[in-house]
C-alpha cells in the first residue's frame, strides 16, 4: 500500500515533459513558415533542463529510493572503526552517483555548452571541430522515445507475467490498480495541473515576467507553459523503478500509466485545443 501512493505521488507531481510534447509540437506546427516549430522545440528542450534534475532526484525521493541501505547501517554497528568510515566512503559515493544521475549530468553539461560560445560553434557549427560528436549524440538522442516505448512493453510483460508461472491469463489482484487510485491521479494530471499552468501564466504575465500578450515570444513561451501543464504521467517513473531493480513495482506503475494514457485521450486532445486558442500560437504558424 505505501508503494502504491508513493507511485501515485509521482504520476501526479511528474507529467510526460519531453516526449508527448515534442511529439505535438511536431504533429502541429511541421511545414509551418515562422519557424514555430524550432522555437516550441528550444523551449521545451529549456524547460527539460530544469525537469529533468528534480524528477531525478525528487523523483527518488518520492519513490523511496534516494536514502541509504538501512541493513548495512544497521549491521555496521558491529564493525570496528575503519570498516564504519570505509562503509560511509561507500555510502556517501552512492548518494553522489544518485544526485548526479545521467539526466542531471547531460541538463548540466547542455548548459555549459550553451553558455560557452567557442564550445557551442564548435558543436553547432557545420564546420566545427566538435560538429561530428554533435551528430553521434543526436542520433544517439533519437532512440529515446522508442527506448521509453520499449521499457513501457517490457514492463507490461514482466509485469504480466510476475505471478502467474503457470501461464495464466488472469492477473492478481493489485492495489495500484486501484480506482481511487486513478481517479485521483486523473483529476490530479487534468483538472488541478492545468488550471495550475494557466494560474501561472497569468500571474507572470500581470507582473510582466513574460513578454507582451499578442506577441510572437509570449504565445510561444505561454504555450509551452500551458501545453506541460496538460500532460500525462512521466513515463520516465517507470525506467526509474527498473534502474532501481524494482521490476514488480515497475510493472505495476507500466499498467497504470498505460490505462492512464488511454483515457487520456480525450482530455490532453481538449485542453491542447484550449491552450492554443489561450496562448494565440497558431497565428504565427
Amino acid at each position: 500500500v505505501e508503494n502504491s501512493k508513493r507511485d501515485a505521488q509521482v504520476c501526479m507531481t511528474f507529467a510526460n515533459s519531453g516526449p508527448l510534447p515534442l511529439l505535438f509540437a511536431n504533429a502541429l506546427f511541421v511545414g509551418g513558415q515562422g519557424g514555430v516549430e524550432e522555437d516550441v522545440t528550444a523551449c521545451i528542450s529549456f524547460y527539460l533542463l530544469g525537469w529533468s534534475p528534480t524528477f531525478w532526484s525528487y523523483g527518488r525521493y518520492l519513490v523511496g529510493t534516494y536514502g541509504g541501505d538501512s541493513d548495512s547501517l544497521d549491521g555496521s554497528l558491529s564493525k570496528n572503526s575503519c570498516e564504519r568510515l570505509w562503509d560511509g566512503i561507500k555510502d556517501f559515493g552512492k548518494q553522489v552517483k544518485k544526485v548526479f544521475a545521467p539526466p542531471i549530468i547531460g541538463s548540466t553539461l547542455g548548459i555549459v555548452i550553451g553558455s560557452l560560445p567557442f564550445l557551442r560553434d564548435g558543436m553547432l557549427e557545420t564546420d566545427g571541430i566538435l560538429y561530428p560528436l554533435f551528430g553521434a549524440m543526436d542520433t544517439l538522442g533519437s532512440a529515446y522515445l522508442p527506448s521509453v516505448i520499449l521499457v513501457l512493453a517490457g514492463s507490461l510483460v514482466g509485469g504480466s507475467k510476475k505471478g502467474n508461472p503457470t501461464g495464466s491469463t488472469k492477473r492478481p489482484t493489485d492495489a495500484s490498480l486501484d480506482i481511487t487510485t486513478l481517479v485521483s491521479i486523473l483529476l490530479s494530471r487534468f483538472a488541478l495541473a492545468p488550471v495550475a499552468s494557466i494560474a501561472v501564466v497569468y500571474l507572470l504575465t500581470r507582473v510582466n515576467l513574460l513578454p507582451p500578450v499578442g506577441t510572437r515570444t509570449h504565445a510561444i513561451v505561454s504555450f509551452v507553459m500551458l501545453m506541460e501543464g496538460c500532460m500525462p504521467p512521466a513515463q520516465n517513473s517507470i525506467l526509474m523503478l527498473q534502474l532501481e531493480g524494482l521490476t514488480a513495482r515497475a510493472g505495476n506503475m507500466a499498467r497504470t500509466v498505460t490505462l492512464i494514457y488511454v483515457l487520456s485521450v480525450l482530455p490532453v486532445t481538449v485542453w491542447l485545443m484550449c491552450m492554443m486558442g489561450m496562448s494565440g500560437v497558431m497565428a504565427f504558424r
